[in-house]
């Protein structure tokens, strides 16, 4: 029986880490033949709030004990890979992700670099939803009759594609911007920004770029909160999944393949029952 690939965001990874027949929901899983997915968007997430280390233990304990889960492509390969169309996504070796989830005696550190990393992220969150409600409140191209308004979705496009190649961002797994310049031998910022431009059609227009999927879910969004940023980044991890299991109205309503957790656990038969009950 193929495995059915299951992609939750991480508001449903919490719920599950507090439910007392977890170790039966992923057997159910199992059995059903599903198998669950995460991204460095989902440590990401699971590592920013360090106000709460008990939370933060609890669901990675609960990914170290599972006995299969798919570590799903870095956001950057992800991108490069659709840049280059090379189908080959290969995990870095010095994943730290995949080493901390197989091993249980290993736990995520986060030293400066990472603070410090985690701090420029929430700077770019807040000019991120700035960036968003000044092309929300553009008029819509007269041709535009639909609830995404295309040259909105292009601007914003092209932006993240800039933001991403040109300038960087990191997340947890290395982004190395300059592999992909140095195999178009191209050096300066100005140029990067003009190679962009030029091929639009493809980097920016294509319905199969990852910048286009993420403006789409970033437009849909109301750009006044942290998550805005991080959902956009989830909906480049769904072409991956057979089902998306979410709590977010944003990708229920607009994400195919996406149902609620409370519809996921009705499929495999489990009753939802917490710790605290």
């Amino acid at each position: 029986m193929n495995e059915k690939v299951v992609y939750m965001d991480t508001n449903v990874l919490n719920d599950m880490a507090y439910l007392v027949n977890k170790d039966f929901v992923f057997k159910r899983m199992k059995e059903r033949g599903y198998v669950l997915a995460i991204s460095e968007v989902n440590i990401l997430e699971i590592l920013r709030d360090r106000s709460d280390l008990y939370n933060i233990d609890k669901m990675v304990i609960m990914l170290q004990e599972l006995d299969e889960v798919i570590l799903l492509p870095g956001l950057s390969q992800v991108i490069y890979n659709y840049l280059t169309q090379e189908d080959d996504f290969e995990l870095p070796k010095d994943n730290v992700i995949c080493d901390v989830l197989n091993n249980r005696d290993k736990e995520f550190i986060i030293d400066e670099e990472s603070e410090k990393r985690i701090k420029d992220q929430k700077k770019l969150y807040k000019h991120f939803n700035k960036m968003i409600n000044a092309v929300k409140n553009k008029k819509k191209c007269n041709e535009c009759n639909s609830k995404y308004c295309t040259n909105n979705i292009n601007e914003l496009s092209k932006a993240l594609a800039i933001i991403f190649l040109v300038y960087g961002i990191q997340l947890i797994l290395p982004f190395d911007k300059e592999k992909y310049w140095n195999k178009l031998g191209i050096s300066k910022e100005k140029d990067k920004i003009k190679y962009i431009e030029d091929n639009e059609d493809f980097i920016v227009k294509s319905d199969a770029s990852p910048f286009r999927t993420m403006s789409k879910f970033a437009l849909l969004q109301n750009g006044k909160n942290n998550g805005t940023f991080n959902d956009c980044l989830h909906s480049c991890y769904f072409q991956f999944a057979d089902i998306i299991v979410s709590k977010d109205k944003h990708f229920l309503n607009n994400a195919s393949r996406c149902i609620s957790y409370e519809e996921f656990m009705k499929k495999i038969d489990i009753l939802i029952i917490y710790e605290n009950n």
